[in-house]
């Protein structure tokens, strides 16, 4: 049935199907218009209305909001009358009563879209206007304070920033124009608002136009753009929020509520990391996927990304309760997620828990991202990383092979590459058993290696905002020392990426541009908090910690990088492991572990990776000890 709003669109349409039919009569003939022409259609006359009626309907024309109407939906309009002016010829002839000179049907052709599309985008300037005059009597009362805001970017996505400030005038945000460094841009209109000049100009357009907030919409700029911006504004003391970069909005819309404030994060951005969604769709869609460590920053983060993908269950094993209880509440409000959202409270150390955990839910994809993680606390305690980031690993891919698993990601580490500490030698010798699988053993081995996660549990950035917070110091390691850096959302998306493309045995690590000093992190932190460094907040250089390096690296000795299809994600070519050494030397370095004995494993460890350089703490103990 109906609706009024309907019945007055449908009116509409055959009035405008109507007039775009006699217009084209006249224009093609002198008035009055020979009655042998237009007298055969009136016969047909109703049919032919309900055959647009019916068409127009199936393009759900009588369904769409018009308020946010946009190119898409005036090529609907095309083709809805289009297929509505076949079906009237069509029908015309069934009945013989065709009467349509060629000039005549070319031109009321034409003109029904017109008058068609005309009509909905009167209803959307009308449904905007209206919306506007509601919020402002809502908003009536209440002081509103003018912003005058100035968009960097006449993309896209700042033109969608502004409508949603044209739509929301009770934010008292008020769009003066935008900032754009395409050539030809500057002096030209976008969304009715003038292109004011180039980033370059940025301080010039502060000045002379009394900005009050600087919106960034830029979702694919790179870091050193988005910090030029920032300085710039910090130096006109003028707030800048920002929309979020690609791989935050994928899957998501872009409106006022998308804004934020600028997080270092977004200084380091790169080029946009390109991903086959489809092929990383299509590995997770309807499969039994199994995460270990799902409640640590990297795991909870893949099981969201993971569960978007739409798989058959998803089981969460981790060994605090409360990280996973939190990640389990916040998914099982969905339709259908008790029985698709397992929680498995198990230490990937139990064989036999973790045995139980595969045989109940038979996963056919593993994500391994449990594991020790922080190298000075690792170099404390060298047994309890090897029990963890080895053997735990090892139970696991014996365990998987003995359930049939497909695939089996292990998550590592830059720290890997000639290690010199326990964590990356621990992950080195973890990499050596994923590169150690036969082929023919059923599951398909994959290993991906990580830079410094911003935003990761015990990141840099968390020690810095609480320095920050607490007025200062900021502690730097070293003037010197940089990292490779990546987001939590980059690091699910290699993630997924590997577990699609990868073979067995292969490892594979994300393009992560150049490498970062942290004490220029630190200052930009220092900054996006509202301070100067070493002016209100001091910066305090400290020494490298136990096991740390002053760079990190992607590949080691024999390693190579290799492109793949995917223009981000990278294969390492790695020399072959000595498949008939490692399992003793396994088992042996289990031996030591369960013992507790210390310099033992740090020893076995370098047996095992003969780049490892222990840390000189370790040397010092090592060189004591007989040979």
């Amino acid at each position: 049935m109906l609706n009024w709003q309907t019945a007055v669109l449908v009116i509409t349409d055959l009035c405008c199907l109507v007039a775009a039919i006699a217009s084209a009569f006249l224009l093609v003939f002198d008035w009055p218009v020979p009655a042998k022409w237009w007298r055969p259609l009136w016969p047909s006359f109703a049919p032919s209305a309900v055959v647009f009626a019916v068409v127009f309907r199936q393009f759900r024309l009588y369904r769409m909001a018009w308020r946010f109407a946009s190119l898409e939906t005036a090529w609907e309009v095309v083709k809805a009358t289009t297929v509505g002016f076949v079906g009237m010829l069509v029908l015309q002839y069934a009945l013989a009563t065709h009467s349509f000179p060629r000039k005549v049907l070319i031109s009321s052709w034409l003109l029904s879209i017109i008058f068609v599309g005309s009509t909905r985008m009167l209803l959307r300037v009308l449904s905007v206007r209206y919306q506007r005059a509601r919020q402002l009597r809502a908003a009536r009362g209440a002081p509103v304070e003018d912003k005058p805001v100035l968009v960097v970017g006449a993309g896209e996505a700042g033109v969608m920033i502004v409508d949603g400030m044209r739509s929301h005038p009770e934010t008292g945000y008020r769009p003066l124009g935008f900032i754009d460094d395409r050539p030809g841009r500057k002096g030209s209109y976008v969304a009715n608002l003038p292109v004011l000049g180039t980033v370059e100009e940025l301080s010039r357009v502060l000045d002379d136009n009394g900005v009050k907030e600087v919106v960034i919409a830029l979702p694919a700029a790179e870091g050193r753009i988005i910090r030029l911006i920032v300085q710039e504004c910090a130096r006109h003391r003028v707030p800048t929020k920002i929309v979020p970069g690609m791989v935050e909005l994928i899957s998501r819309s872009l409106d006022l509520s998308s804004l934020r404030q600028v997080q270092v994060e977004d200084l380091l951005r790169r080029s946009p990391v390109q991903v086959d969604l489809a092929k990383s769709s299509a590995q997770i869609r309807g499969k039994r996927i199994l995460i270990t460590g799902a409640g640590g920053s990297i795991g909870s983060e893949l099981t969201r990304q993971v569960w978007a993908r739409f798989p058959a269950q998803v089981v969460l094993l981790g060994h605090g309760e409360h990280s996973l209880h939190e990640l389990y509440q916040a998914l099982a409000e969905q339709e259908g997620a008790s029985e698709r959202l397992i929680t498995a409270l198990a230490d990937i150390q139990d064989a036999a828990r973790v045995n139980q955990v595969f045989a109940q839910y038979r996963p056919q994809v593993v994500f391994h991202a449990a594991a020790h993680k922080h190298v000075p606390l690792m170099e404390a305690h060298p047994a309890e990383a090897v029990k963890n980031n080895v053997l735990g690993t090892q139970i696991l891919m014996d365990t998987a092979v003995r359930h049939g698993v497909e695939k089996f990601v292990l998550i590592s580490t830059d720290k890997a590459v000639r290690p010199t500490s326990i964590l990356g030698a621990t992950k080195r010798v973890a990499e050596m058993l994923v590169q150690s699988q036969p082929e023919d053993n059923g599951t398909q081995f994959v290993a991906v290696r990580f830079g410094n996660v911003l935003g990761s549990r015990g990141s840099v950035l968390s020690l810095f905002k609480r320095q920050i917070a607490r007025g200062g110091p900021v502690r730097v390691t070293h003037e010197e020392m940089t990292r490779y850096f990546m987001t939590v959302p980059e690091a699910v998306l290699l993630i997924l990426q590997a577990a699609a493309h990868g073979r067995n045995g292969e490892v594979y690590v994300l393009d992560m541009g150049e490498p970062v000093k942290v004490a220029d992190l630190a200052r930009d932190l220092i900054r996006l908090s509202g301070y100067e460094p070493e002016v209100d907040i001091a910066i305090e250089f400290i020494g490298p910690r136990p096991g740390e390096k002053l760079r990190e690296e992607l590949t080691g000795a024999g390693e190579a990088l290799v492109p793949t299809q995917d223009q981000h994600l990278l294969r390492i070519q790695t020399a072959r492991v000595d498949t008939e050494l490692l399992p003793t030397a396994i088992v042996e370095l289990a031996r030591l572990a369960e013992r507790g004995e210390a310099e033992a494993v740090v020893r076995k460890l370098q047996a095992l990776v003969p780049d490892y350089t222990p840390s000189p703490q370790w040397q010092v103990a090592l060189d004591s000890l007989p040979h």
